[in-house]
């Protein structure tokens, strides 16, 4: 006799697949909710931490900032920032660059980093205290003057004055000697004969410097044998003459005593221990005030160099950045 085949009750069946679909969500409900509890606190904990990181890190950045306009010079080490500490790292680049990173890193890899670079640029003492301490020439630019063909000479030995005239070439002017200019185009510079023979630079002394005074119309134009150089008279003084003069001097001036009075242009660098310059709305200085102009490339400026552009480096985060954080997120310890 064959026995019928057992059927299975239908709506028990389902109850069943329905009890198991339900214990299988709310599992994952509770494994989620355990995860995000986990996560909730472990990203509490880290947020006072990482805002506190940054704010170190921010005050480090305008401790560097402040310490470069002030012209200190900035080095490696730890700095007091805020209520933290920050660390500076300070490393040399190409063309006489720096570059600088600062954070503020906990044991556990969390923390901010900044990196900024800065171009540099050659200057002039900004508080020259004497001839010595003013540009000049080395002895190379001097012989590489005195060999070049294209470059005239004209010695200035007693007090002189040139008028209405255009001349090319390096004035030399001895000392002890007044040179006039009254309506003079020079395509070229004016410099003292200490400077050409090399001769070591002591105090200043007005009875034997040598001087070159505007006493008329000037124009002076550098040399392509000495470019974006006007005036060198380290151990002399340029001073003002007439006052209805006008200037248009496209090159550096240096001299102990700078006092340039006249309207017109001055599109150049100044140093001097002395210096008087006509204000802004009668002498153009041609914006060198809003971005500083580089000095003539021949000029023997002393090893200074000031910072003139910072720009902030993006973060570059490869492989080995994760690091930290992986390991913080992966750590079982909470404290």
């Amino acid at each position: 006799m064959k026995t019928p085949p057992r059927t299975t009750d239908g709506p028990a069946g389902y109850v069943l697949l329905t009890v198991l679909l339900a214990v299988g969500l709310i599992t994952g409900l509770v494994a989620t909710y355990s995860r995000h509890v986990v996560v909730q606190a472990r990203s509490s904990m880290a947020s006072p931490k990482l805002l506190e990181s940054r704010e170190t890190t921010h005050s480090g950045v305008r401790f560097a900032r402040q310490a470069l306009v002030s012209g200190a010079t900035l080095q490696s080490g730890a700095v007091p920032a805020g209520d933290g500490t920050a660390t500076i790292a300070v490393s040399e680049l190409p063309l006489g660059n720096q570059a600088v990173a600062v954070e503020a890193v906990d044991a556990d890899g969390l923390g901010a980093r900044r990196r900024f670079e800065l171009s540099m640029l050659p200057t002039a003492n900004s508080q020259p205290d004497g001839p010595s301490s003013l540009p000049t020439l080395d002895a190379d630019t001097i012989q590489g003057l005195a060999a070049d063909p294209t470059l005239q000479l004209h010695g200035i030995a007693a007090d002189t004055t040139l008028a209405d005239t255009e001349l090319s070439g390096l004035v030399v002017v001895r000392a002890g000697v007044t040179l006039t200019l009254e309506n003079v185009v020079l395509e070229g510079a004016i410099v003292s004969e200490s400077v050409i023979s090399q001769a070591p630079l002591a105090g200043y002394d007005p009875a034997v410097a040598p001087r070159v005074v505007v006493d008329g119309d000037l124009r002076i134009d550098s040399h392509a044998s000495l470019p974006g150089l006007a005036l060198l008279l380290p151990d002399g003084a340029v001073a003002s003459g007439a006052s209805d003069a006008r200037v248009q001097i496209h090159g550096d001036v240096v001299a102990h005593d700078v006092s340039l009075l006249h309207p017109g242009v001055l599109a150049g660098n100044v140093s001097a221990v002395q210096l008087q310059l006509a204000g802004e709305d009668v002498l153009d200085r041609l914006g060198i005030d809003r971005k500083g102009l580089p000095w003539a490339p021949d000029l023997e400026l002393g090893g200074v160099q000031e910072p003139r552009f910072l720009a902030t480096v993006p973060p570059s985060l490869g492989p080995g950045a994760l690091d930290a954080i992986t390991g913080f997120w992966s750590s079982s310890d909470d404290g």
